[in-house]
């Protein structure tokens, strides 16, 4: 169970989670399969299991649902005899579309319908504090602040305000006073429970407390007595705040006018649901927030709060990357607890060391810091600190680079800097380190990108060697396209992409290589092309940090036409997982690709999150079926059954499905009869220099 199911589970609101196109129930908390009494592991559609209804109900909110926000209706269900505000929102779901419905139990409130009926200024006073609290576009904690106010000159009160139980004393967190009050929020930071010991009885029956004499409680609650006089409190009524078994506060007003007692009592007993709701949902809020933003092993910040904090900076920053050396041989040899037990003391000793310093865990085995704490020289002085902290005291090293930017100085570069710094180090560690020479095939010639420079020298040297895998037509096996694969030569040895792919990416530098490959490809075109050869598209992968590069499509542009070569015979192939860190941006930058004429295709469908969604959610012009879908394709009729449904489709919307990783009769024959249309793979030829591949074109 992932943390935010575990968060779920543990809520006194009903949640649940369905698909949106098939309506089946993908998750249901606790609080909801006690609530309808659903047997353990119990799956179905939701309009069965929570209507018992066999088609979708009438009143299904599907349609009325946008990625804007949330929408926020009441319901009595007949089954549990309950009503319910619910507040229905669209996200995603292990890649899914699909609605997740927050459910908050009002039968209590609606019982008291009849009585508020005889008040109708007191119901819609209640209605706009309701909509206050479940504004989206606002923040709670102003929110439930706001309503307090409202609420206090409502009932012509001196105080209104709310306490939450901390431990053992109950903080006054939130408070508004009338013009001419004292606030006592700060002063009621932290009362000792013992002080309103008398009110327990009454808030575990839920119950109220009334004080309309003070001078009664003189003898009998001295303490309370004593508190209510330090105030100038002459009345007083609370509510009891629960959050599901849990007494987590209690609401309440001071010095109300005497009429209004009955006022207040409805009042009061009505909002007491709603704000012990918005107090779970900012609770809900600042965790989500927390795991946003910080590492769960080891509790430091995480890549999320780097890139937001080092963008921030407005002054000198020093900036550290470090990188646990042979973490898996730690891990290989004292299991992944042990492995956990380096990166959290990592972050341990680093904190020690640095208290002042931010932590960040990046990822794996690697941490970066910001350092802010003084000029250069100090900061070279703890860069050595840290080097000796990681020599091998802690029973394992790291390797450690850094780079001091300037304020005004591009932050990228320093980045680029510390980063190529640090793996400079680790190739030594690997190189000197007698224990690690399973380590050393290969990783020189991989870590020496790494090097300042190093990449413009294999750029200008042609070193990127271009390859091309063929793509047939099945219906005559003629060559329609080609996709453009990369291989790099050093010193004389081929190094496939897998290995030096994510080094350039975490170097931010696949950018320059993506565009450098693309105006290689518009070159073979316009030579080709010269020749007197029949062009075919070609099509270029891209790496996520290339389309989140400014102006990557105004760039492609100025490239095509420097070589005169037509956007149609141009295809920029994209993995639908590169829009998972920013969907938006992923997909603006798709659009203007497609807005300049070029093709664009979906990379490893039927992989992670590309998915049935990206049909309906993304323009493009191609659907690349990964190799995964092929293997045993023969043996599983239902993968076949879901091939021609995604197939069909794509054919409907005007897209383009290309076959990867086809090596067999069987699978050809297969997609022949699924009308695949187009397909790459062994069987028919492999990867070819494109030197090679030019003999395909006639």
């Amino acid at each position: 169970m992932s943390m935010h199911e575990k968060i779920l589970d543990n809520l006194q609101e009903l949640v649940y989670i369905a698909d949106m196109e098939t309506y089946e129930l993908l998750y249901y908390n606790r609080a909801l399969a006690e609530e309808f009494h659903i047997p353990q592991g119990l799956r179905g559609k939701c309009h069965e299991i929570l209507q018992r209804r066999q088609s979708p109900c009438p009143f299904c909110t599907n349609s009325k649902l946008s990625q804007d926000g949330c929408y926020v209706w009441k319901f009595y269900n007949p089954l549990v005899r309950r009503h319910f505000i619910l507040s229905d929102s669209i996200c995603e779901f292990n890649g899914r579309q699909v609605r997740t419905e927050i459910a908050t139990d009002i039968t209590e409130h609606m019982r008291l319908q009849e009585q508020l009926d005889r008040n109708l200024s007191l119901q819609n006073f209640i209605n706009h504090c309701v909509r206050k609290l479940y504004r989206q576009d606002a923040d709670l904690p102003v929110m439930i602040d706001d309503v307090l106010a409202a609420i206090g000159e409502y009932l012509h009160a001196d105080r209104a305000y709310i306490f939450e139980f901390v431990e053992d004393v109950v903080r006054n967190t939130f408070e508004w006073c009338r013009e001419g009050v004292v606030p006592q929020k700060e002063s009621l930071a932290n009362v000792p429970v013992g002080v309103i010991d008398r009110w327990m009885p009454n808030f575990h029956a839920h119950q109220p407390i009334l004080i309309t004499d003070p001078e009664s409680l003189r003898l009998t609650s001295p303490d309370e007595y004593a508190e209510l006089k330090r105030q100038d409190i002459h009345s007083l009524l609370v509510f009891p705040l629960w959050n599901g078994k849990t007494l987590r506060g209690f609401v309440g007003v001071d010095n109300l006018e005497p009429g209004r007692v009955d006022s207040s009592r409805v009042l009061l007993s009505s909002m007491k649901f709603f704000l012990s709701s918005s107090l779970w949902r900012r609770d809900l809020l600042r965790k989500l927030h927390f795991l946003s933003y910080h590492d769960q092993l080891t509790g430091v910040f995480n890549r999320n709060a780097f890139q937001r904090d080092v963008h921030k900076q407005d002054a000198d920053v020093g900036i550290i990357f470090l990188d646990i050396n042979g973490l898996k041989d730690i891990n290989d040899g004292k299991g992944y607890n042990g492995g956990d037990a380096a990166l959290t003391a990592v972050s341990r000793s680093v904190h020690e060391l640095l208290p002042d310093t931010a932590v960040y865990r990046m990822g794996g085995d690697e941490f970066a810091l910001l350092w802010q704490e003084g000029d250069e020289q100090a900061f070279r002085r703890d860069v050595e600190r840290v080097r000796s902290l990681f020599a091998g005291t802690l029973g394992f090293t790291a390797s450690v680079g850094c780079a001091w930017v300037r304020r005004g100085e591009d932050a990228v570069a320093g980045l680029v800097a510390a980063d190529a710094r640090m793996f400079a180090a680790k190739r030594d560690f690997y190189r000197s380190s007698p224990r690690s020479g399973r380590y050393r095939s290969g990783l020189d010639d991989v870590l020496e990108l790494a090097r300042p420079g190093r990449l413009d020298e294999l750029l200008a040297s042609d070193a990127f060697i271009l390859y091309c895998q063929p793509q047939f037509r099945v219906e005559d096996g003629a060559v329609v396209g080609g996709e453009i694969l990369l291989r790099l030569m050093s010193d004389g040895k081929v190094i496939p992409p897998m290995q030096f792919i994510p080094l350039l990416e975490s170097l931010y530098a696949m950018p320059q290589v993506d565009l450098h490959v693309f105006g290689k490809v518009c070159a073979c075109l316009s030579r080709w092309r010269d020749e007197g050869r029949t062009l075919v598209p070609l099509s270029v992968n891209f790496s996520r940090t290339t389309l989140a590069f400014p102006e990557v499509a105004g760039r492609l542009e100025k490239i095509r036409q420097d070589h005169g070569i037509p956007a149609g015979l141009l295809q920029v192939e994209v993995t639908e997982t590169a829009s998972t860190e920013d969907y938006h941006a992923f997909q603006q930058a798709v659009d203007s690709i497609r807005a300049r004429g070029f093709r664009v295709a979906i990379d490893d469908f039927g992989v992670a999150y590309a998915n049935l969604m990206t049909l309906a959610r993304l323009g493009f012009d191609e659907l690349k079926l990964d190799k995964s879908l092929m293997d045993d394709l023969g043996d599983s009729d239902k993968r076949q059954r879901l091939l021609r449904l995604v197939i069909e489709a794509a054919g409907d919307m005007g897209i383009r499905t290309v076959a990867e990783g086809v090596e067999t009769r069987e699978q050809l024959e297969i997609l022949r009869r699924l009308r695949c249309p187009v397909v790459q793979g062994y069987l028919l030829s492999p990867p070819l220099p494109v030197e090679d591949f030019v003999s395909f074109l006639a």
